[in-house]
């Protein structure tokens, strides 16, 4: 569990996740194996299917 300065909590399942967002500052919307990624592409779908 890592809480910031301005009081958000963030809560890892994982230690390679906790290191993937502080240490490697990665974006977890870009790396496929976090729920994050999964939920926006799955909603991207969506919007295609419902655009036709």
């Amino acid at each position: 569990m890592l809480i910031k300065n301005n009081g958000s909590i963030f809560h890892f399942c994982k230690n390679k996740c906790e290191k993937n967002l502080i240490k490697l500052k990665r974006i977890p919307r870009y790396i496929k194996w976090t729920e994050e990624y999964r939920k926006e592409k799955s909603t991207q779908k969506t919007k295609k299917v419902s655009k036709k």
